[in-house]
Protein backbone atom coordinates (compact mmCIF):
# COMPACT_ATOMS: atom_id res chain seq x y z
CA UNK A 1 0.00 0.00 0.00
CA UNK A 2 2.76 2.70 0.32
CA UNK A 3 3.13 2.68 -3.52
CA UNK A 4 -0.47 4.22 -3.35
CA UNK A 5 0.86 6.58 -0.83
CA UNK A 6 3.43 7.92 -3.16
CA UNK A 7 1.52 7.69 -6.28
CA UNK A 8 1.18 11.38 -8.28
CA UNK A 9 -2.64 11.65 -8.25
CA UNK A 10 -3.00 14.84 -9.16
CA UNK A 11 -1.19 14.59 -12.50
CA UNK A 12 -2.49 11.67 -13.22
CA UNK A 13 -6.00 13.16 -12.99
CA UNK A 14 -4.49 16.20 -15.10
CA UNK A 15 -3.16 13.56 -17.61
CA UNK A 16 -6.33 12.01 -18.19
CA UNK A 17 -8.12 15.65 -18.53
CA UNK A 18 -6.12 17.31 -21.10
CA UNK A 19 -6.15 13.93 -23.11
CA UNK A 20 -9.87 13.32 -22.51
CA UNK A 21 -10.27 17.13 -23.42
CA UNK A 22 -8.41 16.55 -26.41
CA UNK A 23 -10.22 12.92 -27.64
CA UNK A 24 -13.28 14.74 -27.27
CA UNK A 25 -12.70 17.78 -29.63
CA UNK A 26 -10.75 14.72 -31.81
CA UNK A 27 -13.62 12.97 -32.12
CA UNK A 28 -16.27 16.01 -32.95
CA UNK A 29 -13.44 17.01 -35.82
CA UNK A 30 -13.52 13.33 -36.80
CA UNK A 31 -17.37 12.67 -36.56
CA UNK A 32 -17.57 16.10 -39.02
CA UNK A 33 -14.86 14.65 -41.59
CA UNK A 34 -17.01 11.81 -41.53
CA UNK A 35 -20.15 12.74 -41.99
CA UNK A 36 -19.77 15.13 -44.55
CA UNK A 37 -17.25 12.76 -46.18
CA UNK A 38 -14.68 15.39 -46.81
CA UNK A 39 -12.08 13.18 -45.14
CA UNK A 40 -8.92 14.19 -47.20
CA UNK A 41 -10.81 14.67 -50.72
CA UNK A 42 -11.38 10.97 -50.90
CA UNK A 43 -14.76 8.83 -50.97
CA UNK A 44 -14.84 5.82 -48.34
CA UNK A 45 -17.31 4.45 -45.65
CA UNK A 46 -17.89 5.74 -42.83
CA UNK A 47 -16.62 2.72 -40.76
CA UNK A 48 -13.54 2.32 -42.99
CA UNK A 49 -13.03 6.26 -42.42
CA UNK A 50 -13.38 6.53 -38.52
CA UNK A 51 -10.90 2.83 -38.53
CA UNK A 52 -8.47 5.11 -39.89
CA UNK A 53 -9.02 8.59 -39.01
CA UNK A 54 -9.05 6.81 -35.16
CA UNK A 55 -5.34 4.65 -35.72
CA UNK A 56 -3.66 7.47 -36.63
CA UNK A 57 -4.84 8.91 -33.64
CA UNK A 58 -3.75 6.06 -31.50
CA UNK A 59 -0.34 6.30 -33.62
CA UNK A 60 0.16 9.81 -33.02
CA UNK A 61 -0.39 9.00 -29.07
CA UNK A 62 2.06 6.44 -29.72
CA UNK A 63 4.98 8.87 -31.37
CA UNK A 64 4.60 11.81 -29.21
CA UNK A 65 5.38 8.80 -26.03
CA UNK A 66 8.15 7.85 -27.81
CA UNK A 67 9.58 11.10 -28.79
CA UNK A 68 9.20 12.08 -25.16
CA UNK A 69 10.34 8.87 -23.55
CA UNK A 70 13.40 9.25 -25.99
CA UNK A 71 16.49 9.66 -23.40
CA UNK A 72 18.11 12.94 -23.85
CA UNK A 73 21.47 11.65 -24.37
CA UNK A 74 20.07 9.90 -27.20
CA UNK A 75 18.94 12.97 -29.14
CA UNK A 76 22.06 15.24 -28.87
CA UNK A 77 24.10 12.12 -29.96
CA UNK A 78 22.22 11.81 -33.08
CA UNK A 79 22.20 15.51 -33.90
CA UNK A 80 25.54 16.21 -32.97
CA UNK A 81 26.85 14.42 -36.06
CA UNK A 82 23.87 16.28 -37.91
CA UNK A 83 25.20 19.99 -37.78
CA UNK A 84 28.56 18.96 -38.80
CA UNK A 85 28.28 19.71 -42.69
CA UNK A 86 27.20 23.51 -43.96
CA UNK A 87 24.30 22.13 -46.11
CA UNK A 88 23.36 19.85 -43.31
CA UNK A 89 23.32 23.29 -40.77
CA UNK A 90 21.43 25.26 -44.17
CA UNK A 91 18.64 22.23 -44.07
CA UNK A 92 18.07 22.61 -40.41
CA UNK A 93 17.81 26.10 -40.66
CA UNK A 94 15.03 26.23 -43.26
CA UNK A 95 13.22 23.41 -41.36
CA UNK A 96 13.11 25.29 -38.74
CA UNK A 97 11.84 28.13 -40.52
CA UNK A 98 9.31 26.22 -41.91
CA UNK A 99 8.15 24.76 -38.46
CA UNK A 100 7.94 28.23 -37.24
CA UNK A 101 5.82 29.41 -39.92
CA UNK A 102 3.76 26.42 -39.23
CA UNK A 103 3.55 26.93 -35.80
CA UNK A 104 2.26 30.65 -36.05
CA UNK A 105 -0.05 29.42 -38.72
CA UNK A 106 -1.58 26.93 -36.83
CA UNK A 107 -1.57 28.72 -33.33
CA UNK A 108 -4.13 26.85 -31.51
CA UNK A 109 -3.16 23.38 -32.85
CA UNK A 110 0.20 23.94 -31.42
CA UNK A 111 -1.37 25.54 -27.90
CA UNK A 112 -3.35 21.91 -28.11
CA UNK A 113 -0.26 20.02 -28.60
CA UNK A 114 1.86 22.16 -26.05
CA UNK A 115 -0.64 21.29 -23.15
CA UNK A 116 -0.32 17.57 -24.07
CA UNK A 117 2.99 17.58 -23.75
CA UNK A 118 3.06 19.55 -20.63
CA UNK A 119 0.34 16.92 -18.83
CA UNK A 120 2.26 14.41 -20.32
CA UNK A 121 5.40 15.80 -19.33
CA UNK A 122 4.58 16.42 -15.44
CA UNK A 123 3.51 12.92 -15.29
CA UNK A 124 6.50 11.99 -15.90
CA UNK A 125 9.04 13.69 -13.97
CA UNK A 126 6.13 13.02 -11.12
CA UNK A 127 6.43 9.30 -11.42
CA UNK A 128 10.31 8.97 -11.80
CA UNK A 129 10.33 11.72 -9.09
CA UNK A 130 7.89 9.21 -6.82
CA UNK A 131 10.86 6.27 -8.08
CA UNK A 132 9.43 3.86 -10.55
CA UNK A 133 11.48 2.86 -13.00
CA UNK A 134 11.73 4.38 -16.81
CA UNK A 135 10.25 0.83 -18.15
CA UNK A 136 7.23 1.15 -15.87
CA UNK A 137 6.89 4.77 -16.21
CA UNK A 138 6.89 4.65 -20.23
CA UNK A 139 3.88 1.33 -20.33
CA UNK A 140 1.81 3.88 -17.77
CA UNK A 141 2.37 7.08 -19.30
CA UNK A 142 1.40 5.41 -22.48
CA UNK A 143 -1.72 3.55 -21.17
CA UNK A 144 -3.26 6.38 -19.37
CA UNK A 145 -2.72 8.63 -22.25
CA UNK A 146 -4.63 6.28 -24.47
CA UNK A 147 -7.05 5.44 -21.71
CA UNK A 148 -7.80 8.97 -21.28
CA UNK A 149 -7.99 9.84 -25.09
CA UNK A 150 -10.18 6.85 -25.72
CA UNK A 151 -12.25 8.06 -23.01
CA UNK A 152 -12.86 11.01 -24.15
CA UNK A 153 -13.68 9.77 -28.12
CA UNK A 154 -16.31 7.72 -26.33
CA UNK A 155 -18.21 10.67 -24.30
CA UNK A 156 -17.88 12.65 -27.55
CA UNK A 157 -19.73 9.52 -29.31
CA UNK A 158 -22.30 8.79 -25.97
CA UNK A 159 -23.21 12.16 -25.34
CA UNK A 160 -21.58 15.28 -27.09
CA UNK A 161 -22.89 13.30 -30.28
CA UNK A 162 -26.22 14.52 -29.43
CA UNK A 163 -25.16 18.30 -28.02
CA UNK A 164 -23.29 19.11 -31.48
CA UNK A 165 -26.40 18.55 -33.44
CA UNK A 166 -28.31 21.24 -32.27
Amino acid sequence: MRWLKKFPWISLILLIATYGVSGWLYAEWSHQMIIEGRLWHWTMEPAIAAMIIHGLAVLGIFAIASVINTPFESLTMGLGGWLKSEAKAMMSIFLGAFAFALIVQRFHHFIRFLVLFAAFLLFKLDFRTAGYSEKISRIILILFSLGGFASGVALFYSWGHFLSNK
